[in-house]
């Protein structure tokens, strides 16, 4: 255990006892810290731990396990070690109670949890967990029951919140608000009371309309602009004053910036109720300024120059403070408590709608005895909260990415841990997940307050001109406003990579940072296509060239090294040392792989997933549309269109032809009616008499068999596999079908049923990143 040379930061955040914050910035060394933390636990002569009273969450599987192979090659490293034969055992013991260690995500915790205490709150253990795809199809049965609802005894209040929600014409916005609330609300520890609550900031008092967040926000963006308009004023009045300058607006210009500052003063105190007072104009016309009959023709210019410039900069302060009245003084502060109460009503109701939801989401997926992710969350805070839970299960809760985790997951800690020891590592400024309701404000909170916080600031990962470019770059734009964190000495990063200097006269591939603006028609030339010279292609371009300057020797200049650590030297840079880093990939991906080929520069990258949706998969999902429902244009049309009837372009148009203002499916049998009729169009009408008798006959199949059988039968019915297989890449259609007919049988076997859950269960499928 004491060979690493540990910092003096890690060091403490190792051995300090009791509850201990970390921030750990990104490449310092927290896992090493962490995995060497527990080892002490383990084996420390007083009072030692158990591995089976600690529990370490992290955030993916991938790191539970990292993690928990670091602790077994450090056992192992101990009982090889270990020179006092009385404490062998211990190693020994302890290496025992490894695979039943709770080193692991907080999800497979809470599932192993609730499977081995379901009983005390009275769930069955052998639930099943859905994913995000079939969790949605049940949450739609759960808002069309709600929907339902609303329509049988909707009420004053829902007839108003309906009104504001939706057009008159389509429920699914007010839907949409149930959905998005309910999602915000289950990330809270106690939804129900979060709902009941949400009325409460719209029932105010004019003067505490200030205090509120968005009081706050509002206050803030004032200040903004307050401050930008006196800068601009005493910036004029240093102009004013200077020995050629405007000297006579000096006295107006000194009154309006007094003026500013007051109400500067005013917005700090909150002493400001956004009447027409506040938003009287404090600007008036100024003086006439001109320039002595004494000076020279230079001084002389100088003095307009001056002036023009005073008289702009006090343009742009007489607009910001015109814009801040204009937008935030111009509803005095009773009428917005007025229009806040009406909105009080409005959220009471659909918080009552959402509470609904969330009942009957909850019962439905107890009668299918499945549970998603949000519900393990939930019912391990009711099971740890149960009086007869057993109480001290852990001695030491370690949990790694602590600034990733929301309100729920932290009660589910708390209630863990009771009186154990904690030990949070995190850093707000890699949190990501917001959009998945991550909450980095439990973070800072502790980092704040906490009574013992650990910084771990060395980075042992990069370069030193990566550190720099970090700091510099952090250190400008990230602020408590703008990132909830202000990057100051305390947060910045501290080099701490062994790289040794490059060979004299060597240039790395490492730096220093650059930050690249250009203008796409500079590079115009470059390609290929001059007159539409995309942003992305022109970026690859440019990036294509940066590489080769890297990687290829060229016009005397020699390629630039990286340090090789297998190697302890450095070598020249290779095409396998550099990454493209983008936000997302898809089409930008195929762009940059496009130039880089025609520059050749090897490159691999998966591009983010699009939905996989093959020709002759199509067909078959369109057939079980129209035999779920026949009034949809563009599967039936796509039916008609395809082998299994047949039809020609042509063919739909004389159809459409027959009846222009009715859905495809009424046109279809007015169609078939009018040609029986008159006998014309006799080879049209034989095709449609046939799929119409096939599709009734189809139709009756739904009461019949189960999905995965009708699959199979329609398969042999029309043929279509053959078909698929006797076309271009005939071998890849078929194998699409039988994946499709699986996917059925995998559906078919779970408590989802029928034709139209598993339809809207495949238009998720297929829209979630990934192959079908």
């Amino acid at each position: 255990m004491g060979t690493i040379g540990w910092t003096e930061e890690q060091q403490r955040a190792i051995e300090t006892p009791g509850r201990l914050l970390v921030a750990a910035a990104a490449g310092s060394g927290k896992t090493a810290v962490l995995a060497e933390r527990v080892l002490r636990l383990l084996l420390r002569d007083e009072d030692p731990v158990d591995l089976d009273e600690i529990l370490v969450v992290t955030f993916t599987r991938a790191a539970a396990a990292e993690m928990q192979e670091r602790v077994r090659l450090a056992l192992d490293k101990a009982l090889t070690e270990e020179t006092r034969p009385d404490r062998l055992p211990r190693v020994m013991g302890q290496l025992s109670l490894l695979p039943q260690a709770e080193i692991t995500t907080l999800h497979s915790f809470c599932l192993r949890l609730l499977r081995r205490y379901a009983f005390l709150i009275g769930l069955k253990p052998d639930f099943r967990l859905v994913d995000e795809r079939e969790g949605a199809v049940v949450k739609e049965e759960a808002l069309a029951a709600v929907a339902e609802e609303y329509y049988s005894e909707r009420g004053p209040e829902m007839r108003e919140l309906v009104r504001y929600a939706t057009d008159g014409f389509d429920d699914r916005p007010f839907l949409a608000q149930i959905e998005a609330l309910y999602d915000f609300a289950v990330n809270e520890p106690a939804p129900e009371d979060w709902l009941r609550r949400l009325p409460d900031p719209y029932e105010l008092q004019a003067e505490d309309l200030l205090a509120q967040p968005w009081g706050a926000a509002v206050r803030r963006h004032m200040r903004r602009q307050l401050e930008s308009a006196g800068d601009c004023l005493r910036l004029a009045c240093h102009l004013a004053e200077l020995p050629a300058g405007p000297a006579a607006y000096l006295t107006a210009l000194r009154l309006e910036a007094r003026a500013v500052e007051q109400k500067l003063t005013a917005l700090t105190e909150r002493e400001i109720d956004f009447t027409e007072k506040w938003a009287e104009d404090i600007f008036r016309r100024l003086p006439q300024a001109k320039p002595l009959l004494a000076w020279d023709k230079e001084k002389r210019a100088l003095f307009y120059t001056l002036q023009k410039k005073t008289q702009d900069l006090r343009n742009r302060a007489k607009k910001l403070w015109r814009e801040t009245c204009r937008e935030f003084a111009a509803w005095p502060l009773p009428a917005q408590a007025e229009a806040a109460a009406g909105c009080a009503a409005l959220a009471r109701a659909l918080a009552e709608w959402t509470a609904r939801f969330m009942a009957a989401f909850r019962r439905r997926k107890l009668e299918l005895n499945i549970m998603d992710y949000n519900d393990l969350e939930h019912w391990t805070v009711k099971l740890l909260s149960a009086p007869d839970f057993p109480a001290g299960l852990f001695r030491q809760v370690l949990v790694d990415e602590y600034q990733d985790i929301n309100g729920v997951q932290e009660r589910i800690l708390e209630l863990a841990a009771g009186e154990a020891d904690f030990f949070l590592v995190g850093d707000v400024k890699q949190s990501i997940y917001r959009f998945r309701r991550a909450d980095p404000g439990l973070f800072l909170q502790k980092y704040r307050d906490y009574e013992q916080v650990a910084l771990l600031r060395q980075n042992f990962r990069s370069r030193p001109e990566i550190v720099a470019g970090v700091n510099t770059v952090f250190s400008a734009v990230m602020s408590e406003e703008a990132g909830e964190i202000d990057y100051g000495e305390r947060e910045a990063l501290i080099y701490g990579a062994p790289y040794p200097p490059p060979p004299a006269g060597e240039r790395t591939a490492a730096g220093p940072v650059e930050c690249c603006w250009f203008d796409p028609p500079a590079l115009q030339a470059l390609s290929r296509n001059e007159d539409t010279v995309k942003h992305a292609e022109t970026e690859a371009i440019y990036t294509a060239g940066r590489i080769l300057d890297l990687v290829r020797p060229a016009g005397g200049r020699a390629a630039a090294v990286v340090f090789d650590r297998g190697r302890s030297a450095y070598r020249p840079a290779a095409y396998a040392d550099i990454a493209v880093l983008m936000r997302s990939g898809g089409s930008q991906m195929s762009v940059y792989k496009d130039v880089f080929a025609r520059f050749g520069v090897p490159c691999f990258g998966e591009a983010a997933s699009v939905p996989y949706r093959p020709a002759e998969v199509e067909i078959m999902l369109s057939l079980l549309r129209i035999l779920d429902n026949p009034r949809q244009d563009i599967p039936l049309a796509a039916v008609l269109h395809s082998p299994i009837a047949g039809l020609s372009g042509d063919e739909l148009a004389r159809i459409r032809a027959a009846s222009q203002e009715t859905e495809f499916w009424d046109a279809l049998r007015a169609a078939v009616s009018l040609w029986e009729e008159t006998g014309s169009e006799p080879v049209l009408l034989e095709k449609l008499s046939r799929f119409l008798a096939d599709y009734a006959r189809w139709r009756k199949w739904l009461n019949h068999y189960p999905l995965d059988e009708l699959i199979w039968r329609l398969y042999g019915e029309t043929g279509l596999p053959e078909v698929a297989e006797a076309m271009t890449g005939g071998v890849y259609r078929r194998e699409n079908l039988e994946e499709f007919y699986r996917q059925a049988r995998q559906f078919s076997s779970g408590r989802l049923q029928g034709l139209y859950s598993f339809l809207r269960y495949w238009d998720l499928l297929a829209a979630a990143p990934g192959k079908t």
